[in-house]
């Protein structure tokens, strides 16, 4: 049986829900739906998203980064990267970061890169020459030379400018117009190189087998030291020009002793009382 309530037991019900209710209005309207709202970022495709929340939600707010790595972006993955020449060699291309970079020497005087060997022998004058440079420049007890010359005129045309923007008539103004000719004319192509070198270090001549063998299929230069530990490094050499009267000698000479250690030069030596001299080099590359 319900209890018929008084005038003001009423009157203090209504009170007490009217109470009650203006504190759910103020606890209602100080409080943030978003207060205790972590929002991450999200993907969108391969774009990255910043999100934010909104009503106690998250959503999207803004590009943080297109093609993101985050969100499965590979740079590489419509690149094809074809073998490439660079000079004679041959050489495996990769893909890094969308470009396609050096990854591996496949072979450092490749017919497809235009190399070719010209039947004919390296004069006993040009070993003179060799002899006159290594001397003058090597004191170590083993030299070791690709056995095959360096052609082309690398980093010059004529006498057009080396890579550091120098022309060689002024690096070189003594250097006479006809032995660069005859040196451009000898190194249209390759000759094989032999021992004839005459110089009190023991020559060691490496041909392509021996570089794969170590660069490719070895560990590169701590290999190639421990076969030649008093090595000065793997020089290149190109045939040389001479002048008319054989008094002036120009040729292309490269050595390196690490990945990132070495340096090519053009050297002109003079001829005085029979006997060849160094008289000047200019540095075409360094590395």
């Amino acid at each position: 049986m319900l209890t018929k309530l008084t005038v003001p037991q009423r009157k203090d019900i209504v009170k007490g829900l009217l109470l009650l209710l203006l504190c759910l209005t103020a606890l209602c309207i100080g409080q943030d739906p978003c207060e205790n709202v972590t929002c991450s970022t999200i993907c969108r495709g391969e774009d990255l998203w910043e999100q934010k929340c909104t009503n106690g939600e998250c959503v999207g707010h803004q590009i943080i980064e297109h093609d993101s790595r985050e969100c499965g972006y590979n740079p590489c993955r419509d690149i094809v990267c074809k073998n490439e020449c660079f000079g004679t060699e041959l050489w495996k291309m990769k893909c890094s970061e969308g470009e396609c970079i050096q990854d591996s020497l496949i072979e450092t005087q490749s017919g497809e890169c235009g190399y070719t060997v010209i039947s004919g022998d390296i004069t006993e004058e040009e070993y003179q020459v060799y002899k006159a440079y290594i001397e003058g420049r090597f004191s170590e007890e083993t030299i070791v030379i690709l056995d095959n010359t360096f052609w082309g005129t690398y980093g010059v045309y004529a006498y057009g400018r080396t890579q550091f923007g120098v022309s060689l008539s002024e690096e070189m103004p003594k250097l006479e117009k006809e032995t660069y000719d005859d040196f451009e004319s000898r190194n249209e192509a390759s000759f094989p190189l032999g021992d004839f070198f005459n110089v009190s270090m023991q020559i060691v001549l490496l041909n392509d087998e021996e570089m794969l063998n170590i660069f490719e299929e070895g560990e590169g230069w701590d290999d190639f030291y421990d076969m030649y530990p008093s090595a000065q490094g793997i020089m290149n050499l190109s045939r040389v020009g001479f002048n008319a009267d054989m008094t002036q000698a120009f040729l292309y000479a490269g050595n390196q002793t690490h990945w990132l250690s070495g340096a090519g030069y053009y050297v002109l030596l003079v001829k005085k009382d029979d006997v060849w001299i160094v008289e000047q080099e200019a540095m075409i590359w360094i590395s």
